[in-house]
């Protein structure tokens, strides 16, 4: 026996079927230029198996079978039935333009419009995105088909609308005037989309260009599938591009919708810093990314209904974990995130509603149709105003360098200018250190002058009266040298005197003779000296010259008196294109240029006069013994060069 409860459920819904089907009433044409077609007018029979002709449809087994439509707009969500519209149309006052019937759905699969003949039977009229553009009644890009009215009495016409994916059915009757219109419009509307889509992705390529930051880049790349994808659900791709290729253009629109949601993953992982700031959600979102790439690599072998309820889900959970992902980073300090959480805020929206309402769950309308392309607009927008304050931020970093950078050039720029004022007051006590030493050296020259030269002078003409009287004693040969000795003197005074009271400063030092110094030096201290000299430069004269003399001269003195070797040998190489390199060189114990002796004070002139000159005075112990004295200067530009 029938469970009671399932038969008044039965009883009932029989019930609203007949009183569904008394309620539809035919349409009646006055003065309007179009008419939706809504649930008074309509009448639906559902077709599961999609076998059905429209001799079974229009046939009496059938003709109890439809229901009316229950709302405005008929919407049975994700499936993949065929739908069969029955409706009945009293031409009335049509007027004489022609008519057209608009289902208002660019992505339907495909669409036959059964016209009632005299005879009974039908003609046919055809469209969808699975027909050739060729082989359509009318080749535009929406699903429009010609609606003969030349009749005078109503009558009854067929629609079947079969799509594998979101079935709805907005469908209008209108005037060709006023369907161009509507066309116009959409288009209209949907280039200005277009417009501010492009505008978006070149303002990204122009910062990308000025700041080389990829995310701008990885924006454009999103950007441009969201457009690309909109393109293809208002079957611009299908009219324009692939008019005579149904299926491939279907695949491409499922590829497109997939790519979006790719890459709006890929942007929001690097934008959002998630491997810094919420590394569980980088790899999350990385899987979830190699997920969509499989989805992108094998929509053709998932059914294309199973694979559009898919990217339903996969649309809303991209969006939401988008969204958490945004909130987690703004909590961790990242400042731009809270932009690109009011553009997922956005989305989010359109995310629930544009699903749902392609599920069946939400009724079709102006929002509910443009939910999808609405949200996209802001939240491209405040992507934007993420990425450009993203590129604030960088320019004030940018100008806190350059600021930063600034100071510390305006810092290090006092420090050289402090560097050049002790410099110049160095050089300011060197040349008054200078007049000091020349008035102490002509001080000096006054003094031996007045003072040890006349008593040398006074002390050798003593001498010279007594020498007549020491030759005729016969000491001869003791008063001789003792003669010669104090003439010797006398002059040495003499030109000692002179060149302390002429030398004005270092510079005007006269030029060493080498070759007799050494051989003084020889004689006095009975050590042999070696003297090598190479001097193929023309202004051996110049001031490198005479301040390596000096330093050749210490050095030789200091290894003669503190050395203890028994042979000591100078090299002096001078050449225009290779400088001057000088080596003094003795066997000794390997401690004659120490800083001990005489005070440091020899070493130290060496030093400041390789330091004039801008040499490099090098003092060691030889590993044989003995110690080397190596000073090198430059002359002309030169390089050092090695000469023995």
């Amino acid at each position: 026996m029938r469970n009671p409860i399932s038969t008044i459920v039965f009883i009932l819904l029989a019930f609203l079927q007949v009183a569904s089907s008394l309620a539809a009433q035919p349409l009646v044409i006055d003065n309007a230029n179009r008419y939706l077609l809504d649930e008074t007018v309509v009448e639906i029979l559902r077709d599961d198996s999609r076998l059905l002709t429209i001799e079974e449809v229009a046939s009496p087994r059938y003709a109890k079978q439809f229901f009316a439509q229950q709302t405005p707009v008929a919407n049975f969500g994700m499936t993949d039935s065929a739908f069969w519209f029955r409706f009945t149309i009293d031409p009335g006052n049509h007027g004489s333009e022609p008519w057209l019937l608009l289902l208002d759905q660019p992505l339907m699969n495909q669409v036959d419009l059964y016209i009632p003949r005299d005879d009974g039977r039908f003609d046919r009229k055809r469209s969808g995105d699975l027909i050739p553009m060729s082989s359509r009644d009318l080749h535009v890009r929406e699903i429009v088909l010609p609606l003969p009215l030349e009749m005078v009495t109503p009558r009854t016409y067929y629609l079947r609308a079969w799509i594998s994916g979101r079935s709805q059915m907005p469908i209008t009757i209108m005037t060709q005037t006023a369907f161009q219109q509507h066309s116009l419009q959409d288009e209209f509307l949907f280039g200005g989309y277009a417009g501010f889509m492009l505008a978006m992705m070149m303002f990204g390529v122009a910062l990308y260009a000025i700041i080389l930051d990829r995310n701008y880049l990885l924006y454009v790349f999103m950007a441009m599938a969201i457009l690309l994808t909109h393109f293809g659900i208002n079957g611009f791709i299908y009219t324009y591009l692939l008019p005579e290729h149904p299926q491939l253009h279907e695949y491409v629109v499922i590829q497109l919708c997939t790519l979006t949601i790719m890459t709006g993953l890929i942007f929001a992982r690097r934008f959002l810093r998630l491997a810094e700031y919420a590394p569980a959600f980088h790899r999350l979102f990385g899987w979830y990314i190699g997920v969509n790439l499989l989805m992108l690599l094998g929509c053709h072998f998932i059914p294309t209904l199973i694979y559009k309820k898919m990217l339903n889900f996969n649309f809303m959970a991209a969006t939401m974990l988008a969204l958490i992902a945004a909130f987690i980073s703004y909590r961790k300090g990242f400042v731009q995130a809270r932009f690109y959480a009011y553009g997922r805020c956005a989305l989010s929206v359109s995310g629930l509603v544009y699903p749902l309402a392609n599920e069946g769950f939400l009724p079709i309308n102006g929002f509910t149709k443009n939910s999808l392309l609405i949200a996209s607009v802001g939240d491209v927008i405040f992507i934007m105003m993420a990425l450009g304050h993203h590129f604030y931020v960088m320019s004030r970093q940018v100008r806190t360098l350059v600021v930063d950078l600034e100071r510390e050039v305006e810092e290090r720029s006092a420090v050289n200018r402090s560097l050049q004022e002790q410099m110049a007051e160095r050089r300011r006590l060197e040349l008054e250190i200078e007049q000091v030493g020349r008035e102490e050296r002509r001080r000096i020259s006054y003094k031996l002058h007045d003072g040890l030269c006349q008593l040398l002078t006074g002390t050798s003409l003593r001498f010279a009266a007594l020498e007549d009287r020491l030759i005729a004693v016969g000491l001869q040969n003791e008063a001789r040298p003792l003669g010669d000795l104090l003439k010797e003197s006398v002059n040495h005074a003499y030109a000692l005197s002179r060149r302390l009271w002429n030398s004005d400063d270092v510079w005007s030092e006269s030029v060493i003779d080498l070759d007799k110094l050494v051989r003084q030096l020889s004689a006095q201290s009975g050590i042999p000296v070696h003297l090598t000299q190479e001097n193929n430069c023309p202004a051996c004269s110049d001031g490198s010259m005479l301040h390596i003399q000096q330093i050749a001269r210490e050095a030789l003195i200091n290894s003669v008196k503190h050395s203890g070797a028994t042979l000591i040998t100078v090299s002096l190489c001078c050449s225009p294109d290779l400088g001057i390199r000088l080596e003094v060189r003795d066997n000794g114990g390997g401690n004659s240029m120490q800083k001990t002796t005489d005070g440091g004070l020899g070493i130290g002139m060496m030093e400041y006069r390789a330091s004039i000159i801008g040499a490099r005075l090098e003092i060691s112990v030889a590993k044989e013994g003995g110690t080397v004295v190596i000073c090198t200067a430059p002359c002309n530009k030169a390089q050092e060069v090695t000469c023995g």
